[in-house]
């Protein structure tokens, strides 16, 4: 793969920074529901 340029650095910075929001809403808006997705999900618990 070629050397990071700093315009690709930056690329990645910003995607990641997107994923991590994204992941933090779908935290925020599964959190109520995890323990029934929990018990959907495993049902021998």
């Amino acid at each position: 793969m070629a050397a990071n340029t700093a315009e690709e650095r930056t690329i990645w910075a910003e995607m990641m920074a997107i994923a991590r929001d994204i992941t933090r809403h779908l935290r925020v808006i599964l959190t109520p529901h995890s323990s029934a997705l929990i018990k959907a999900l495993s049902p021998d618990l």
